[in-house]
């Protein structure tokens, strides 16, 4: 069995631990986001309200699911980056 040597796993545990934060912010913004979307759209459902509040609460549903598709298009296009990096750098090992 081959052991790598402690400098390399030390790097790849920091470069995991790393790449989990922003995928647990992106995991809550995810989440709020689609909470919010949710609420409002029960909310209208339940009950009747007035044409300006319809308005306020459609407005508010619109953005978020905006700022969903931003979010997670930013995610992939980091994702997306970083496979790229690690491509290129796979071809310097020996």
């Amino acid at each position: 069995m081959t052991t790598l040597p402690t400098e390399i796993v030390a790097v790849e545990g920091t470069s995991s631990a790393r790449r989990r934060e922003p995928v647990a912010a992106l995991n809550h913004d995810v989440r709020t986001a689609l909470t919010t979307v949710r609420g409002f759209a029960e909310l209208m459902l339940q009950r009747d309200f007035a044409p300006a509040k319809r308005q306020q609460f459609l407005t508010l549903i619109l953005a978020e699911s905006m700022r969903l598709t931003e979010l997670l298009e930013r995610a992939l296009a980091e994702e997306r980056r970083h496979t790229t990096e690690a491509g290129e750098n796979a071809g310097d090992l020996p």
